[in-house]
């Protein structure tokens, strides 16, 4: 125990290393969107039988290396003229879905504190934060024990090391257990740390940005193996060695381009139960996107093989076309009510408790709700809506205490060439009535 007490009355900084400062918009996965419904969408998101540039959804499966490529060097080097380098980065990092690494300087392969032995990671009672809300309750509470520090040594922390996390300007989950720190960043990559030292046991770079936090748990009691689960920002769920970072599994929850997950993934007697929210609230907010087509879902996986046991949507009724707007786009609804938090397990009831988003479109009932599922069928137990009317996406007015978002009447609206005027915002995409704003959080 002396060595996870001396541990305790350390703190761990993490820094990111960059060039320069990033702004605040620059860490949002939605950096670079209004660059590319501005200059490319025109050609990727038209519909027209002339137009035959492969649509956003199909780019989004290159990494941002190759686009900025293309964009360079290739096939759009002409049409990217008139594009500065920086907004050819934002547009790379938004389609590509993480920072641009073509040196690969956040391997781990290349960085000079790597750790001289990896023994294997195993069950252990030494003090741990296992997933985001540390139990199957989602308590958020650990006490001074099971931590190995109490409220009044917390004062007195002195800085035992620091980590840099290079190319990255927002740092995401932590999970600590068997002294390994698992960490990640908007870079991409997913580090196994000791927490002892901070020097590193392995690096892992996803295909996109991991918002989540990390699980890490057994498959089965016949098997030792520890894995690490979480997932990523173009809704792929993952499973690692948490002993080596060796990959078991991937899995795509969804083939919507938007999806994305940021609730940490819960495991439960052989299962990964992921929940899944979208990006496309933000990034509707351009001219040109026909709004909205994203469900809210969970998913529950197989921990061994990450095969799909079985899928419910928030919103049970499929997005349809209602209309167009004034600039021609299909308006489709309902949509919304993604699913953010970390759910939580009852084990009495067979039951998984979640809180869903605001709605995009439409007026679902499921928004702004708390939701049970039966844990074993998916099917929906039981749902409250807390708060009607809260539909809302980045092109609208926000009805929000002290002010509206964003501060300008009659929406975001963004779009047309570089260089000519702003595309008004058809304000037939937002809705009549504007509801007031509402956030849960984890039940």
């Amino acid at each position: 125990m002396k060595r996870f007490v001396q541990h305790a009355w350390s703190v761990v900084v993490f820094a990111s290393v960059v060039a320069c400062a990033a702004s605040a918009a620059a860490q949002s996965e939605s950096a670079g969107v209004n660059q590319y419904f501005t200059n490319c969408a025109s050609c990727h998101e038209s519909n027209e039988p002339g137009h035959q540039a492969p649509k956003t959804a199909v780019l989004k499966q290159m990494t941002p290396e190759r686009i900025l490529e293309i964009m360079t060097t290739g096939s759009m080097r002409n049409m990217a003229a008139g594009l500065s380098d920086q907004d050819k980065r934002l547009i790379a990092e938004w389609v590509g879905g993480r920072k641009l690494d073509s040196e690969l300087v956040g391997a781990a392969e290349k960085m000079p504190n790597r750790c001289a032995s990896s023994p294997q990671v195993r069950q252990s009672g030494a003090p741990a934060w296992n997933g985001w809300g540390v139990d199957y309750r989602n308590s958020r509470y650990q006490p001074g024990a099971a931590a190995g520090l109490s409220p009044g040594q917390v004062s007195r922390l002195q800085l035992k090391w620091a980590f840099g996390f290079p190319g990255a300007t927002a740092l995401y989950g932590q999970t600590v257990h068997d002294g390994r720190l698992y960490v990640t960043s908007n870079a991409g990559y997913v580090y196994s740390l000791d927490a002892e030292t901070g020097c590193v046991h392995w690096g892992f770079r996803a295909d996109s940005v991991v918002r989540s936090g990390f699980t890490i748990g057994q498959l089965n009691p016949k098997d030792p193996r520890l894995l690490i689960f979480f997932g990523d920002i173009r809704g792929n769920a993952y499973a690692l060695s948490a002993s080596t970072g060796e990959q078991i599994w991937k899995t795509l929850t969804d083939s919507h381009p938007l999806a994305r997950i940021t609730g940490t993934p819960v495991l439960f007697e052989g299962r990964l139960f992921v929940p899944v929210a979208s990006l496309e609230e933000p990034e509707s907010g351009q001219a040109d996107y026909a709004c909205c087509t994203f469900r809210g879902y969970m998913s529950a996986l197989d921990a061994v093989t990450g095969r799909q046991i079985w899928k419910t949507y928030t919103i049970p009724d499929i997005p349809k076309v209602v209309g167009k707007n004034s600039r021609g786009k299909d308006m489709l609804e309902p949509a919304g009510a993604g699913v953010w938090v970390t759910p939580t397990i009852d084990v009495k009831r067979r039951a998984l408790y979640l809180t869903t988003g605001n709605a995009f479109s439409g007026a679902p009932k499921t928004a702004n709700a708390i939701m049970a599922m039966n844990i074993d069928t998916g099917k929906v137990l039981w749902s409250m809506q807390a708060l009607p009317l809260d539909t809302w996406h980045g092109g609208c007015v926000q009805n929000i205490p002290g002010g509206q978002w964003p501060p300008r009447a009659g929406g975001a609206g963004r779009g047309g060439r570089a260089g000519g005027p702003a595309v008004p915002y058809p304000p037939e995409n937002c809705p009549a009535v504007l509801g007031p704003d509402w956030d849960f959080a984890a039940p």
